[in-house]
């Protein structure tokens, strides 16, 4: 029984990919091209991955038979390799080219807000720490609306309590983005992230294809 490996990255199949569709152009089959990616990367993840393929390969089985018995391949590009290899590979490569595009553009698509965002939270605390407290010392003695009572509550915990609120809320941004990373959620953001405008269009076109 072979041992499945880990599963490669979206970079490293990229690179796979690439490599792949070089080699097979310049005329070496498929056992050929799978073996000298491996010696290229050396003892890295996808020299594992290759050798198992290739293995597979001097088996009998077919290339997408190979990868799939390895566990290393993503199904999306498994998929693909059904076609013809070398057509296979050029498809595999401007698939995650186009990813990788579109991500870009999608982190750059969230870093204005987060920094918009950041700068608001830091522009509160300011106000509601520094300014607002002298502001309602002049009416204290006059009834306040109950929006300003508010105000003035929050501004008289933030001087209490700064030393755990500050703390509080830098953890609390921590955790978002620590939970951005983590596969299930991950997988909602992305969901989301097929709505956005322009990026959103462009996403979805990836993602069915």
């Amino acid at each position: 029984k072979v041992r499945r490996l880990k599963r490669l990255s979206p970079a490293t199949v990229a690179e796979f990919a690439r490599q792949l569709s070089v080699l097979l152009a310049t005329g070496l089959s498929e056992p050929q091209a799978i073996e000298t990616i491996a010696a290229r990367d050396g003892t890295g993840a996808l020299c594992k991955a290759c050798t198992t393929t290739a293995a597979g390969l001097s088996e009998g089985l077919t290339l997408q038979q190979a990868m799939h018995r390895s566990g290393a391949f993503p199904k999306a590009v498994i998929a693909i390799f059904r076609a013809p290899a070398a057509e296979a590979a050029k498809r595999t490569q401007i698939y995650y080219e186009q990813e990788f595009y579109l991500r870009g553009r999608l982190r750059a698509a969230f870093f204005h807000p987060g920094i918009l965002l950041g700068l608001a939270v830091i522009t509160l605390f300011l106000i509601l720490g520094g300014i607002l407290p002298g502001f309602f010392a002049l009416f204290s003695a006059e009834e306040l609306p109950w929006f300003t009572v508010i105000l003035a509550s929050l501004s008289d915990l933030l001087q209490r309590y700064w030393p755990v609120v500050l703390p509080a809320v830098l953890l609390c941004a921590i955790a978002v983005g620590v939970l951005f990373c983590v596969p299930l959620f991950g997988r909602y953001t992305q969901k989301i992230a097929l709505y956005l405008p322009s990026v959103g269009k462009k996403l979805r076109i990836v993602e069915t294809g």
